[in-house]
């Protein structure tokens, strides 16, 4: 496989609501760099196609979540 470089983040808060309870809200943003990561060569050595990528990683993906415990 080429190089490839992915960066992900999340970030999270808690806010009580209660002595025993909480909101907990989450923000999770997998390849933040949005940078294109080739997968899959082309292994076939008589191709005229060797060594080029057959598709391309994930784009940039953005997950909001929220969740209560008591």
């Amino acid at each position: 496989e080429p190089f490839t470089m992915r960066l992900d983040l999340r970030v999270a808060r808690a806010f009580r609501y209660s002595a025993t309870g909480a909101l907990v809200v989450a923000a999770n943003v997998e390849n933040v760099l949005n940078r294109a990561n080739f997968e899959g060569l082309n292994g076939v050595i008589t191709s005229s196609s060797f060594g080029t990528a057959k598709r391309a990683g994930a784009p940039r993906r953005l997950n909001v979540a929220a969740a209560f415990s008591f």
